[in-house]
């Protein structure tokens, strides 16, 4: 389990961007799933009304989760990951059943959702407390953003209060959850499965 998550962190993106689908709200994922930055630009107003900010912002980081899903399984097509066995006369496995690689990712992640089931996950707010950010295990959980207090605020405003909440939320995450190279590997499918809540207040 050691060499498997050791050469799955290895091949891992170290940096991933999205956007949502009107390309004013902007965000980079970390190598561990998380989101580092998320960016609103000006004249957002003109193309996103402010109770999908929340949801754009979600939007946005499975646009990432994407990428950097896609760049993973890249990276290991082209490293010929898995590894030939070591010992070439070891006995063959017994033959088993087809099945739907999807169906087989999603039976993992659930299996490790279970096994590292959060009490409470992580929550950061602005000073003001008009966004909310909560990171889990597996990155962005939710956000959700006041549209009354954002609607006369420009992309600076909403990104400076966005840093603030997701600073916030990735501290308490790092002073609760395990570490190690599995975690970090598996953060993106994780992610990517993960049901998102966000929107108004």
């Amino acid at each position: 389990m050691g060499r498997l998550a050791h050469e799955l962190a290895a091949v891992a993106p170290s940096r991933t961007e999205g956007n949502d689908a009107t390309g004013f709200v902007h965000l980079v994922l970390g190598a561990d799933g998380v989101p580092a930055e998320i960016r609103v630009r000006d004249r957002w107003a003109q193309h996103l009304p402010p109770s999908r900010l929340g949801a754009a912002v979600l939007e946005a980081n499975a646009d990432a989760v994407r990428r950097a899903l896609r760049m993973w399984t890249d990276a290991l097509d082209d490293s010929g990951w898995p590894a030939p066995a070591a010992d070439p006369v070891d006995p063959p496995l017994p033959a088993g059943r087809d099945r739907d690689v999807n169906v087989v990712a999603e039976e993992a992640i659930a299996a490790l959702e279970k096994a590292r089931a959060e009490p409470d996950v992580p929550e950061g707010s602005d000073d003001g407390r008009h966004v909310t950010v909560r990171v889990g295990a597996g990155g962005l959980v939710a956000c959700v953003v006041d549209a009354d207090w954002a609607q006369n605020r420009d992309g600076a405003s909403l990104t400076a209060a966005l840093a603030t909440a997701l600073g916030r939320a990735t501290a308490q995450r790092a002073a609760r959850s395990e570490t190690g190279p599995a975690a970090d590997a598996l953060a993106t499918l994780t992610a990517i499965t993960r049901p998102t809540e966000g929107g108004e207040r």
